[in-house]
């Protein structure tokens, strides 16, 4: 959101930017998956100052047919939590998560990450084990079982004039809705405009149930949802403006 004026006024979009990259990048990857026998993993795992070395002590068949083996080095049974993210202002989508607990103990490096789910294969993402938060989050991929819908109120959005300075109103009503059998735990995340610029004034008039960042402008809402539950949630806000001024990102 700025004034249309170059040079002029300045704003912050950050957080706008942080919530287009939150949907993770999915793709499939075609890897044979090399045998070994069925017995426990044999692997001395040493730790130097840049990374971490697998000896790998038992055998695996490869076979020289050109194709690209993986193979399985450690597995690692994690604490988790499962909760699904709505940026409905992006998407129309909710994205699983998962929270782990104790990762520290796993001495993972940053790189992508290939994910399964139930077994099915469901896409890549990356992990960033040098986070300093106590949660690594890990995005599960995107499930179409969960409503998502942002409507507009238009008889609660429009514009006044006070004297030199023209007031704009916008309300907005969530509905979220649950198609799974199971219940679910769900945050829904929207953004109040940032302004740096002392011509403009933004101000947050409803957000009922909300969790609100005013440094970052995130609005968050969280919810459970029983399987084919719903809820609703509004959000609205005020700008004002001089009214010979043309504001950008609204």
């Amino acid at each position: 959101m700025s004034i249309y004026q170059p040079n002029q006024y300045v704003l912050d979009g950050r957080r706008d930017k942080e919530l287009s990259n939150a949907a993770p990048a999915m793709k499939a990857e075609g890897y044979a998956l090399a045998s070994a026998p069925m017995n426990d993993l044999k692997v001395v795992t040493t730790q130097n100052l840049v990374n971490n070395e697998f000896d790998i002590l038992q055998p695996y068949t490869i076979h020289p047919d050109g194709q690209e083996y993986q193979v399985e080095i450690e597995k690692f049974n994690v604490a988790s939590s499962y909760e699904y993210v709505a940026i409905p202002k992006l998407d129309a989508d909710a994205f699983l998560t998962a929270r782990l607990t104790s990762w520290e103990e796993l001495s993972l490096n940053p790189g992508n990450a290939n994910i399964y789910l139930d077994g099915a294969y469901v896409g890549e993402t990356y992990l960033n084990p040098k986070e300093t938060n106590d949660t690594l989050v890990v995005s599960l991929g995107r499930d179409t079982r969960i409503s998502v819908k942002r409507d507009k109120l238009k008889d609660l959005s429009g514009n006044k004039m006070f004297g030199g300075m023209r007031e704009r109103s916008f309300a907005f009503s969530y509905t979220v809705k649950n198609n799974k059998k199971d219940s679910i735990n769900l945050v829904v995340l929207d953004q109040l405009p940032l302004t740096t610029n002392k011509d403009i004034e933004v101000k947050l008039q409803e957000t009922l149930g909300a969790e609100v960042n005013n440094e970052t402008g995130e609005v968050k809402w969280k919810t459970s949802l029983a399987a084919g539950g719903s809820n609703k949630f509004n959000f609205s806000f005020t700008v004002k403006y001089p009214k010979d001024k043309q504001i950008n990102g609204l």
